[in-house]
């Protein structure tokens, strides 16, 4: 055999060495995927452990603020210490993430809904917080004499700081309560009407509260849903969403603290 045609033989792969190739080939390729998809998994775990410790710190920081917040400060429109219009919530608090050499700060949450989600399927919304600095006898408190609400309100945010805490969330929403001695109070003066405004005996007021508790016990429950058309402060407001598959809420109960 000439040294030519040994060299042609020699440069091909016999039929088990094409076997042993593609048995590793396969196996690398096993090998590969499955790391992929334990890379995959564990991202995914990861995404989920981040957006568990995100809701857990804002929840978190939304109730240390309230517990601290100050309740002799009015903010609201008939001299309440918060003021909770629909979709949002403010109050004044001395626990502050944004100006913390402050010792008093009026915070806002505010639902707002993602222009971008507009055009998808389900919208999305935004978890806004806002934060300005805070004198205790502050003049933006003050509405002028020729002011409305709207505009003192937007006066009292000029130059706050804004930040989003959770961003594209799930059916997040803001709703809000009446405690039953709420309820029961307006269902009570309906009934007397221009009685209540008149000067009243002491057997009249003793069946006016009377008539009070037998509306209390009348009630089924301890809150009730916030009528929107009244002007009474909501007695407790609650912020409901899910976040990245993270479902999350938090209660503001308006009990004075301080």
């Amino acid at each position: 055999m000439s040294a030519r045609r040994r060299h042609r033989g020699w440069a091909g792969f016999t039929l088990l060495e094409m076997l042993l190739a593609v048995v590793v080939l396969s196996m690398v390729g096993v090998l590969v995927a499955t790391m992929l998809a334990q890379a995959k998994e564990l991202s995914s775990d990861n995404d989920r452990r981040d957006a568990t410790l995100d809701v857990t710190r804002v929840v978190r920081l939304m109730n240390e603020q309230w517990d601290d917040r100050r309740s002799t400060i009015a903010i609201g429109a008939n001299g309440e210490a918060y003021s909770a219009e629909p979709g949002e919530i403010s109050f004044v608090t001395a626990r502050s993430i944004l100006n913390q050499e402050w010792p008093l700060v009026l915070v806002r949450y505010r639902v707002m809904l993602d222009p971008a989600s507009v055009i998808e399927d389900e919208r999305r919304y935004d978890l806004i917080y806002e934060e300005t600095p805070l004198f205790r006898r502050d003049a933006r408190l003050v509405a002028a004499a020729d002011e409305d609400a709207e505009s003192a309100r937007a006066r009292m945010w000029e130059g706050a700081s804004r930040h989003v805490l959770l961003k594209r969330c799930t059916n997040l929403r803001m709703e809000r309560f009446r405690s039953l001695e709420q309820s029961a109070e307006e269902r009570l003066a309906e009934e007397e009407g221009d009685r209540k405004g008149r000067g009243r005996t002491r057997t009249e007021e003793d069946a006016s509260q009377d008539r009070l508790a037998e509306l209390i016990e009348e009630s089924s429950s301890g809150w009730v849903v916030f009528d929107l058309g009244t002007a009474q402060v909501p007695g407790a407001v609650r912020i409901l969403g899910e976040y990245e598959g993270e479902l999350f809420g938090c209660v503001f109960v308006g009990a004075a603290l301080r």
